[in-house]
């Protein structure tokens, strides 16, 4: 039987359905905001903690001086690329399968079978999610192809779903 593009059919593991509505764009949306608000969060609270340190390191450092400022520009951009990069790495591959906003909204990520992604592939799906952020194909690419899903989902043969209904 054929579901069309909005549907994914999964192996059935004994729990929940077989077919699941591919999430929608409102949904993903919703996830994503509320992901970046715990991203922030994350963000605040390990860069204080990082200019604690640094301020205990660097007790001759003139704080108003430009060296001062490319170094807490530096440090501000890698501690931001690496919380996001592992934030959703990390949050994909496990059980959750997905970010806080998936699953407050009930949403998964699965593969062409309906598993979880590895780590190694949710890695790369955060990399590529990352980049696509500023090139502005993450959600341009759902809103106007047919299949529903981004550009860096259909290179991996991803899915994200909608659990809620099972």
């Amino acid at each position: 039987m054929n579901y069309g593009e909005e549907y994914i059919k999964v192996l059935s593991k004994g729990e929940g359905c077989s077919v699941y509505n591919k999430a929608s764009f409102t949904k993903r949306l919703l996830a994503t905001i509320i992901d970046m608000v715990a991203i922030i969060t994350i963000f605040a609270l390990i860069f204080s903690l990082e200019l604690s340190v640094l301020s205990g390191i660097y007790t001759n450092f003139y704080f108003g001086s430009p060296e001062y400022f490319v170094l807490i520009t530096n440090l501000m951009v890698y501690t931001g690329i690496s919380i996001i990069i592992i934030y959703f790495a990390a949050f994909e591959s496990s059980n959750w399968q997905g970010g806080i906003g998936k699953k407050i909204l009930r949403l998964k990520i699965v593969n062409e079978k309906g598993d979880r992604l590895t780590l190694e592939k949710a890695l790369i799906r955060a990399i590529l999610k990352f980049i696509s952020i500023f090139l502005y194909f993450t959600y341009i690419s759902i809103i106007f192809t047919k299949s529903k899903t981004t550009f860096y989902d259909q290179m991996l043969g991803l899915s994200v779903i909608d659990a809620s209904e099972c």
